[in-house]
């Protein structure tokens, strides 16, 4: 029945075309803003099993440190939610055949023997349980197969935007760096930046409405977030949070609706029923939003006067 629903969804949004605003956006940054959260938080309710299905799911994933996100990240830094082989069992999906597991650190309890005195001053043999440390192999969604999670595999936008090619030339132009098309490895991932290189790459094939939010998405991400990687989970949250956030106000304010994909992203990215991170982030949104939002209608006006 879910399948059927997300199909009559899809045909609805097929024939659906988007117009982007390159006058005047149709709505105010400050009341997009405003309305962000409360929207946001309507999304979470719709539901009252949504976000329990997405915290149980989520009570099977580890914490890792920083030294095994460091790890994670040189081997497969596509990666976006790791498991061990025995976790991703856990909730229903198989690693796929010929899979090469993500090698981390993993601390492990052991008993030593270890001589200390007695209350009689003599010495005798005590058992103590140390820490530690063994390799250990994890693997991310997409070497796996099997049970779809909630809110992690986010289905893709559907829809023409108005005027594509000249918004996404808009958007080339105020990037400080080269924007490409092509195949990712990751089967999750929609785009992101490449730090080291210094590029952003985004999926080839996907529908208007969604490359031009995944542009914004990690256009973001190649303004504010310069760090090769994250030191900490909560800042990789901050991180994205930010930057889907960037991505629904400016397609909002442009008359690109994608509340569809980016209310489960934040979802997926909130530790708790109140979105903590994007309240955090609220100044920053605003200020890169407003000024994204600025550039791109004064490129698209741009061309509209060179071309006529």
């Amino acid at each position: 029945m879910s399948q059927q629903l997300n199909n009559e969804s899809q045909k609805r949004h097929s024939n659906k075309a988007y117009s982007a605003n390159t006058d005047k956006p149709r709505k105010d940054v400050s009341q997009i803003i405003s309305s962000l959260e409360q929207d946001f938080s309507s999304f979470l309710k719709q539901d009252e099993n949504r976000y329990q299905e997405y915290l149980k799911t989520m009570a099977h994933f580890h914490k890792y440190s920083v030294n095994n996100t460091m790890l994670i990240f040189l081997q497969r830094p596509e990666a976006s939610y790791i498991n061990s082989y025995s976790g991703w069992k856990s909730v229903g999906r198989m690693v796929k055949k010929g899979e090469k597991g993500i090698r981390i650190i993993a601390p492990v309890t052991i008993k030593v023997q270890k001589e200390a005195e007695n209350d009689s001053s003599n010495l005798e043999k005590v058992e103590e349980k140390v820490i530690a440390f063994r390799t250990a192999y994890v693997f991310d969604l997409s070497q796996t197969e099997g049970k779809e999670l909630p809110l992690l595999n986010n289905r893709e936008l559907i829809g023409n935007v108005s005027q594509y090619a000249k918004l996404m030339e808009a958007i080339r132009q105020i990037s400080p760096v080269p924007i490409r098309f092509g195949t990712l490895n990751s089967t999750t991932a929609k785009g992101y930046y490449d730090y080291t290189n210094r590029i952003i790459m985004i999926r080839e094939g996907m529908s208007e409405l969604h490359t031009v939010k995944t542009a914004i998405h990690e256009l973001t991400h190649a303004l504010l977030h310069l760090d090769k990687t994250a030191n900490k989970s909560s800042a990789e949250k901050e991180k994205e949070t930010e930057a889907e956030s960037v991505a629904y106000v400016v397609c909002s304010a442009l008359g690109l609706d994608t509340g569809e994909y980016s209310f489960p992203y934040l979802a997926s990215w909130s530790e708790s029923h109140t979105p903590h991170e994007l309240k955090n982030s609220l100044f920053t949104v605003r200020r890169t939003a407003d000024s994204l939002i600025n550039k791109i209608c004064e490129k698209l006006n741009t061309q509209d006067h060179v071309n006529s």
